[in-house]
C-alpha cells in the first residue's frame, strides 16, 4: 500500500468488514503498514515506497486463505 494509507486501510479492514487492528512486532513497526485479524484469518498490509496503481507486479503479493466461508464472517 502507498506510504501514510494505513488510516484510509483501517477504514476499510476495521470499520467496514470487522478485521481488529493488531500491533506489529516492534522489529516491525517502524516499516509502516498494519497487520489485521478476524478468527483465524490473519491480514499483514506492507507498505511500498513509490507504489501506485500501475505498479508491476514484481513484490506485489495477495494470498487469502480460510477453511470455512462462516471464518471470514
Amino acid at each position: 500500500m502507498p506510504k501514510g494509507q494505513e488510516g484510509q486501510a483501517g477504514r476499510f479492514y476495521a470499520d467496514l468488514l470487522g478485521l481488529s487492528e493488531r500491533p506489529k512486532p516492534a522489529s516491525l513497526s517502524g516499516r509502516g503498514g498494519v497487520w489485521f485479524e478476524k478468527g483465524a484469518l490473519r491480514l499483514h498490509l506492507g507498505v511500498e515506497e513509490g507504489f501506485a496503481v500501475s505498479t508491476p507486479l514484481t513484490r506485489l503479493a495477495t494470498g487469502l486463505k480460510f477453511w470455512k466461508q462462516s471464518d471470514f464472517r
